[in-house]
């Protein structure tokens, strides 16, 4: 419950700061393809599971280096279940040459996991089941983002992004759980 109340605060800060100055917010809109496993292990296996994201992007700098993300994404996976996904990211991406821009992110999340299958428990040494519902959990999101900005404020940005999202107390024998996400998107300007 904790966590929930952090992230509505964060949220609505976010928004009020950023209705403050709206000429550096952007919408960020984009496609996910979601991997259980360790970066760039099994790359193959993240075209295969197939998410959504919505967000803002706020830039702190006036060039558009420092940059916090906001996003909401759901991600589709058969094999390990389905997510859904808030977290806020700070990324610095300084410009390389041109228009293109390169730089990592690291933030903090909060993922609802589901089950694939019905679980179970075990209670009093009988297993009972529990049924589909998922599991909270804090997440850490990891990654590298690669941006094509363009001079004109007004124009729509794409960018391609590779995380790696850390989930912590997913189970009593997993302490931490690598997945990965390939995070195809444009930033949409909102003026």
């Amino acid at each position: 419950m904790q966590i929930k109340f952090f992230f509505l605060i964060l949220m609505l800060g976010s928004v009020t700061l950023c209705r403050a100055q709206e000429q550096r917010l952007v919408l960020t809109a984009g496609f996910q393809f979601h991997s259980l496993g360790l970066p760039f292990k099994q790359v193959r296996e993240n075209f295969k599971n197939l998410g959504l994201s919505i967000g803002t992007r706020y830039q702190w700098s006036k060039n558009g280096a420092l940059v916090q993300d906001l996003q909401l994404s759901w991600l589709v996976n058969r094999k390990v279940g389905n997510s859904w996904n808030l977290y806020t990211q700070l990324g610095w991406q300084p410009r390389l040459f041109g228009a293109i821009h390169l730089g990592p992110q690291l933030g903090l999340g909060y993922s609802w996991l589901e089950h694939p299958v019905e679980s179970f428990e075990q209670k009093n040494g009988e297993w009972i089941a529990r049924g589909r519902s998922g599991k909270g959990v804090l997440s850490i999101p990891v990654g590298l983002s690669l941006r094509l900005a363009k001079q004109s404020s007004s124009s729509i940005q794409p960018y391609l992004s590779y995380q790696m999202l850390i989930q912590r107390s997913y189970n009593q024998g997993i302490a931490f759980l690598p997945t990965t996400m390939l995070q195809i998107g444009s930033q949409i300007p909102l003026h």
